[in-house]
């Protein structure tokens, strides 16, 4: 059972489809707007935020940091592994709750990549561009994340 917290973002879209290719029973978080196509992911089940969150996931993958991090130790089962994207976990929590909880940081992996990109080529994963902007516009690009925008990437493009 995993949990992402988040699912419909530009990281959380991929741990949605990612822990559903690999046989996850995903329970994924958003905005109700954003059930449909989290449920499009892979997802099989959905939660607002202002939704009772049930406890015992085997994984929390927490793309959001803070607040959402700090309620998905208790969400994680004892044994469980609790991944997060914004800050490095509180170990001090983790142990007094017996779980497993790493800070993901990102390392370019050829092989990793290849893999990915077979996901896509065989139609199993499906990349999620919300935005684009040319990279003149990068600024704009960062400083759109603070505003509503459709789930999925913002894409910065080259040429």
């Amino acid at each position: 059972r995993v949990l992402v917290q988040g699912g419909a973002g530009g990281v959380g879209s991929y741990a949605v489809q990612l822990a559903a290719i690999l046989g996850g029973i995903v329970t994924a978080t958003g905005h109700a707007g954003q059930r449909d196509f989290v449920l499009g992911l892979g997802a099989t089940s959905f939660l607002a935020p202002d939704a009772a969150v049930p406890e015992g996931f085997d994984v929390v993958i927490d793309t959001i940091g803070g607040a959402v991090l700090d309620a998905s130790y208790g969400m994680t089962r004892r044994g469980g592994r609790l991944v997060t994207l914004s800050a490095p976990p509180s170990a001090d929590k983790a142990a007094a709750l017996g779980v497993q909880a790493m800070f993901f940081i990102v390392t370019p992996d050829a092989a990793e990549l290849a893999r990915l990109a077979g996901l896509v080529d065989e139609g199993k994963l499906r990349p999620v561009v919300s935005q684009a902007f040319p990279l003149r516009d990068g600024r704009q690009a960062f400083e759109s994340a603070t505003k509503p925008h459709p789930p999925g990437k913002t894409v910065l493009l080259v040429r």
